[in-house]
């Protein structure tokens, strides 16, 4: 997880890979939609604390984990 988010992925791409879960696979898991997963993979959307709260839990990780720093 650590490698691909210094590669530069999203950190719910890398944990969704890590999983070995397809996009679709978390939307089910989750409740998120498949476009919303995407859109926010690609960083073209930012979501709610609800949304990377459902996303985590599905992904078994403290919701935090999935926020990036505003700073780069």
């Amino acid at each position: 997880v650590i490698t691909a988010e210094l590669g530069g992925a999203h950190p719910l791409r890398a944990w969704r890979d890590y999983r070995g879960w397809t996009r679709s696979a978390l939307s089910v898991k989750s409740g998120v939609p498949r476009e919303t997963i995407e859109q926010l993979e690609a960083r073209r959307k930012s979501a709610s604390p609800e949304t990377m709260s459902g996303l985590a839990r599905a992904l078994g990780i403290p919701a935090d984990v999935l926020n990036e720093d505003d700073e780069e």
